[in-house]
């Protein structure tokens, strides 16, 4: 449970309507609200019912003397239709102010639920987060909470309902006792006939819900594969399974959308035919019999369409639950992993030790890195290569903080890491990405991607060392160009020194750059290449690259292999020494 800025969303519980209970916490109070205006609603329609049967029954028979109204006894007919026509109005007011009530409701539990996802997901740990694809994500953003909303606007909607039901019964009940609670039994029979049903409409939404998250996985896949699918002319193909999970997904859900269209239909027949035993209970009743009777059973009559919630709330229920066992399980997942930091105040960044670290990302993929003795002083630059998968990604994740050692300690200026202060420590490290990100937005805040006390002075020394001062003087607004999708479209070679650039603005202790070359051009490659040279030399910089034009100017090279280091030391000893670098410089 993560408390957000207006509301506390809770996922818990077990049983459906403890879970729907759990579920409105904040906002329970309009729940009673809307509640209370339904069992108004149904008692002001009883009394509706009862008024026109009784107008009815005096027009046909004489149509001599007053109306018996409720609560006001007999009036003329001209005085009885005019408060027929004010409970009337009444019954809209109410009707509006419920539906108010509703959409308020819902509009707040979507609001509620996004922003505690969003919540978790950003104090999440990076491990957790990269476990979610971005189809994953979209689902617990958009779909989830929209169905969650639906399913919890429908299960009130008809709860609403039972409260009318149960206001025009109760109201029958002090008129007729024995018709309406054998009518009563009728329905709570009906409900317990459709107690199978609901468990197999629960499981059913279960499996449906799984189908939808693979089909928006494997949409997500395809829209990032477009490029290949386009070059090697294979959108045909690798569509077909997509298009099988869509077949799949569309089957399961029309099966369970025609039963849970059943369940109105088989209700309606039950309750109808109790209603129908009453009438032949009613055959032979005198006209003074009927003038009693009558309005009472037109008012009940009413009350079994009403009931009908009865068995939709149910429904509800079972196709709310597995999305809350969903939402439940993902935000659970996002706040165990949560890395947690300390208080110890960082002024600067002197030395990063890694004593003995080994970690892994899971016991069947067994250990990413193992062993791990490193020491890396301020100012030193330091090239980390081996083959892909050897474990130089979790190597920079844990000198990051990122993950959390299994074993040994990853030390800065010799207290543990996650000591310190989150806030310092973000503010003395830098990181270039393999992919440089720009959000579409002005170039400064691009630059400042949402840090605090990072000035314009600051973004122009970073843009000095990043050798991107002349490109941005040369755009129409300066810092302030729009940049990023539907805007000024920025070069390879430009977006990545951006990122160093973004690296640099809060004038870091660290920088940690992965494979800041790779995905250019060896032009842009070169002008990275002389950004990086011109670093300050008191900043300490790690590079990730299989580029030996950048690890040639490196004071240490560090080979990772098969979760090992097999080789720390200076490029003239490491190159010497170590086969792997001496085959790759081969090839």
């Amino acid at each position: 449970m993560i408390e957000g800025n207006d509301s506390v969303v809770d996922f818990g519980g077990r049983a459906g309507l403890a879970r729907v209970w759990r579920l409105l916490r904040g906002h329970r109070r309009l729940a009673a609200a809307q509640s209370l205006l339904s069992l108004a609603e149904g008692l002001i329609e009883a009394a509706i019912l009862t008024v026109f049967a009784r107008v009815a029954l005096t027009a046909v028979t004489d149509g001599a003397g007053g109306v018996e109204v409720p609560l006001i006894g007999e009036r003329s007919t001209s005085v009885t239709l005019s408060v027929l026509g004010i409970l009337i109005m009444i019954r809209l007011l109410i009707g509006a102010l419920v539906a108010m009530a509703l959409g308020h409701l819902q509009f707040q539990m979507v609001t509620a639920i996004r922003s505690q996802v969003v919540i978790s997901y950003s104090r999440g740990s990076w491990r957790s987060q990269s476990e979610l694809d971005e189809g994953g994500l979209q689902q617990l953003l958009v779909t989830l909470p929209n169905s969650a909303s639906s399913a919890l606007s429908g299960l009130l909607t008809h709860f609403g309902h039972l409260l009318i039901m149960t206001a025009m019964l109760s109201y029958a009940l002090f008129a007729d006792p024995l018709l309406t609670l054998a009518l009563i039994a009728a329905i709570v029979g009906a409900s317990l006939a459709f107690i199978p049903l609901r468990r197999w409409i629960k499981s059913r939404s279960a499996r449906v819900l799984d189908r939808q998250r693979s089909l928006s996985t494997a949409a997500t896949e395809l829209s990032a594969l477009k490029f290949e699918v386009q070059a090697f002319g294979i959108g045909e193909r690798i569509s077909r399974p997509l298009r099988d999970l869509i077949v799949v997904e569309g089957r399961l859900a029309r099966r369970l959308s025609v039963v849970k269209s059943m369940v109105v239909p088989l209700y309606t027949t039950m309750t109808y035919s109790a209603v129908a035993v009453g009438l032949v209970i009613l055959q032979g009743t005198t006209a003074d019999g009927l003038d009693d009777v009558g309005p009472i059973l037109l008012v009940v009559l009413r009350s079994l369409a009403y009931g009908q919630g009865i068995q939709q709330a149910a429904v509800a229920i079972a196709s709310l639950v597995p999305i809350l066992d969903f939402l439940r399980d993902q935000v659970e997942s996002f706040d165990s992993h949560r890395v947690g930091w300390g208080s110890k105040s960082l002024v600067r960044i002197d030395r990063i030790q890694l004593d003995d670290v080994s970690y892994a990302y899971s016991e069947a993929d067994g250990s990413a890195l193992r062993d791990a003795f490193v020491t890396i002083n301020r100012g030193e630059r330091i090239g980390i290569v081996g083959p892909s998968g050897s474990g130089k990604s979790t190597l920079v994740r844990l000198l990051l903080g990122l993950v959390v050692a299994d074993k040994g300690r990853v030390l800065v200026n010799e207290a543990p890491i996650h000591e310190h202060d989150r806030e310092m420590w973000s503010q003395r490290i830098g990181v270039v990405p393999q992919a440089a990100q720009v959000v579409h937005g002005p170039l400064a805040d691009n630059l400042r991607m949402y840090r605090d006390g990072i000035s314009d002075d600051d973004l122009w020394w970073a843009l000095g060392v990043a050798d991107l001062i002349g490109d941005v003087r040369a755009m129409p607004d300066g810092l302030g160009t729009t940049i990023g999708a539907g805007a000024r479209a920025l070069s390879g070679g430009q977006q990545q020194r951006l990122a160093i650039a973004r690296a640099f603005a809060t004038r870091p202790d660290l920088v940690v750059m992965d494979e800041p070359t790779s995905s250019i051009d060896a032009m842009s490659e070169a002008a990275v290449s002389d950004a990086i040279e011109r670093l300050p030399d008191d900043v300490t910089i790690i590079i990730v690259s299989h580029r030996m034009r950048i690890l040639r100017g490196c004071d240490r090279l560090i080979v990772v292999e098969n979760g090992e280091i097999t080789a720390n030391g200076t490029p003239e000893q490491v190159i010497d020494s170590s086969p792997y670098l001496v085959t790759a410089l081969e090839a």
